[in-house]
């Protein structure tokens, strides 16, 4: 039901869970730190925030990360169909 609804992102077989999550914590550790962080805190203030407001800030955060040397990065490697390389890191 939880599934049909789109209360969940994946359902992964019993017993898998803890391994799975730790691939997904790795793939998010894999981005560029700047990025992780801001998409924390917006998460974090998501269910205080008017959603008018949410989306100010989003469009804010993107504007001020699209200008760092790791975006920069990012789109080169996309380009050149290669892994970025982000520097920096990741803090809490």
């Amino acid at each position: 039901m939880a599934a049909q609804i789109g209360l969940l992102n994946e359902v992964v077989p019993t017993g898998s869970a803890r391994g799975r999550a730790l691939e997904i914590g790795q793939t998010i550790a894999s981005r560029g730190p700047e990025a992780v962080r801001e998409v924390k805190r917006l998460v974090d203030n998501a269910t205080e925030t008017e959603l008018d407001h949410g989306l100010a800030l989003e469009l804010d955060a993107s504007q001020r990360l699209s200008a760092t040397d790791n975006a920069i990065e990012g789109f080169r490697a996309f380009f050149e169909k290669r892994e970025p390389f982000f520097t920096g890191i990741q803090e809490d």
